[in-house]
């Protein structure tokens, strides 16, 4: 749960960290290691509860964290 806890910590924090849109390198590295850290966070979340409901204090953690943060893409 610690690797989990800790990939979502720097997809957070990179998250709150887009450049200027003046910026246009900035913007699409910043983009770029959202996409890399990310992805796959909402179902791993997902399957986190899953795995960890009988234990309060990771549900405690988990329930924290906003459920859904990758942006849907139409099919």
């Amino acid at each position: 749960m610690n690797d989990f806890l800790e990939r979502r910590e720097i997809c957070d924090h990179l998250r709150g960290e887009i450049p200027d849109p003046d910026d246009p390198d900035g913007l699409q590295a910043a983009i770029a290691a959202i996409n890399q850290q990310c992805q796959g966070t909402d179902e791993a979340l997902r399957r986190m509860k899953a795995r960890c409901a009988s234990d309060p204090d990771a549900m405690a953690q988990l329930n924290a964290l906003v459920p859904r943060i990758e942006r849907k893409t139409p099919h």
